[in-house]
């Protein structure tokens, strides 16, 4: 990497428009890159580690008794892939890659769920690490992520692909 200042990128559109699909699609042009994907395949969210492929359901299996589920709406979660994720994410951010993912901040991050604490520790540290960080953030919570996690106009650029 240069020695250009890295910076934090947010990455937004709509519910359902297409994301993570377009951010995969951009990664894999990408060399040194790693972080979360959030992509729906076959109708199911899953949680996918970049660097490694490695990933899993993310949506609680409805005919197994699960005791550790976060719910939001109408989904619920499986609590033990978020905190597998919040550890891939830290591993991640100590690997120092060119660019690192966190797809997405949503309701469950704003409450203090779902990828927290991992997100605020990697934003905390940003500028102790030399990645790009890339957040990706539906565009009508955009606003209270910032807010949320004290991004000044300065600290954010927004990403177009």
């Amino acid at each position: 990497m240069s020695s250009e200042k890295a910076k934090i990128y947010i990455y937004s559109g709509k519910v359902h428009s297409g994301k993570t699909t377009k951010i995969m699609k951009w990664a894999k042009l990408q060399k040194s890159i790693d972080g979360i994907f959030a992509p729906v395949i076959d109708s199911k969210r899953y949680l996918v580690r970049i660097k490694s492929g490695e990933s899993h359901l993310l949506e609680a299996d409805e005919n197994k008794k699960e005791k550790n589920i976060i719910e939001i709406g109408n989904y619920k979660f499986a609590k033990n892939i978020f905190e597998w994720a919040q550890n891939e994410l830290l591993d991640a951010f100590e690997s120092n890659p060119n660019w690192l993912i966190i797809d997405e901040i949503g309701f469950l991050e704003l409450n203090s769920d779902g990828l927290e604490p991992a997100v605020s520790k990697i934003i905390n540290l940003f500028n102790t690490n030399q990645s790009n960080l890339i957040l990706i953030i539906r565009d009508n919570l955009v606003e209270q992520v910032i807010e949320n996690y004290k991004l000044n106009l300065s600290d954010y650029t927004d990403l177009i692909i």
